[in-house]
């Protein structure tokens, strides 16, 4: 049974237990409410009424799968972030195939592009039997699980890469070189979806930026101050490096896939910018199949 409340400081499932030790001043709501909340809050800023409705359930699926800092609070990240402010243009086939496409995000927040290529994933797939579809000059496109869940729930093997801006040193490195660029991948049942998504850093960027919003510690060893020196305070971790995941004997293996994510988004980057390279963001590569026995 679904549970049929959240926590609008955090998103947390009724009952869950708190990451940050954070427990006081929480506004309980119902899933309702807080969907309510987020599409009027959206539509405020500028949203139209499906974009909104994309944001909002990105946002409190992740609540409700126990994701506190990827629930409401994410919208805060939306508008603070300083692409939000830029000129946005519809989303656009750059180059296709009938089994595969390159998409221009438009500058739009990645929540949204990005549900626009799973879409169009799971379109040309069903068509084909495969397909490939790459986007770029997105920003912000969430948890990648949420998409491998609804390309999975369409009957379809889906993995799913991402390579986001720096945020993480490479390893026994102190400064800030590759993306969180999480690797994510799902694969259809008889009743619910096997879902995988991992992050290649030690901490996720979304929970630092959360934790330096409230003040709260973050776990020792997963970040460098700006003097390139470990700590467990959010804001200085903001002004210096997240590390690979693996610790310190283990690092390397979040690094290297950190930088795999980062070569497979490069050539879309320099197409999808006409061939001079990135402007911004995020750009990531979905592809899936349907597999028969």
């Amino acid at each position: 049974m679904p549970p049929s409340a959240i926590t609008l400081q955090a998103g947390k499932i009724d009952g869950g237990a708190m990451t940050d030790g954070t427990g006081k001043d929480r506004i309980r709501m119902t899933v309702a409410e807080a969907r309510a909340l987020g599409e009027a809050a959206l539509r405020g800023a500028g949203y139209d009424e499906d974009d909104a409705r994309i944001l909002t359930d990105h946002v409190l699926d992740a609540a409700l799968c126990g994701y506190e800092y990827s629930g409401l609070p994410k919208l805060l990240n939306v508008v603070d972030y300083p692409d939000f402010k830029l000129p946005r243009r519809p989303i656009s086939v750059v180059r296709e195939t009938a089994a595969t496409a390159m998409l221009d995000g438009g500058n739009n927040t990645g929540m949204v592009a990005a549900y626009r290529a799973a879409e169009a994933t799971i379109l040309r797939a069903e068509a084909n039997g495969l397909a490939i579809v790459v986007l770029a000059n997105t920003w912000m496109t969430g948890r990648s699980a949420y998409y491998c869940e609804m390309i999975a729930r369409a009957g379809l093997v889906v993995i799913d890469t991402v390579a986001s801006p720096p945020a993480v040193a490479p390893f026994g490195g102190a400064r800030l070189t590759l993306g969180t660029n999480p690797v994510a991948f799902g694969f259809p049942t008889a009743t619910d979806p096997i879902v995988i998504d991992m992050g290649t850093s030690a901490f996720m960027a979304t929970d630092l930026q959360y934790r330096a919003r409230l003040s709260t510690p973050i776990p020792e060893g997963v970040a460098l101050g700006p003097d390139g020196r470990p700590t467990t305070d959010a804001t200085a971790a903001r002004l210096g490096t997240l590390l690979s995941f693996g610790g310190p004997e283990g690092g390397y293996k979040g690094f290297g896939l950190a930088l795999a994510m980062d070569a497979l988004g490069a050539p879309d980057r320099r197409d999808a910018a006409g061939g001079r390279g990135p402007r911004l963001c995020v750009h990531r590569v979905s592809a899936a199949a349907r597999i028969r026995a």
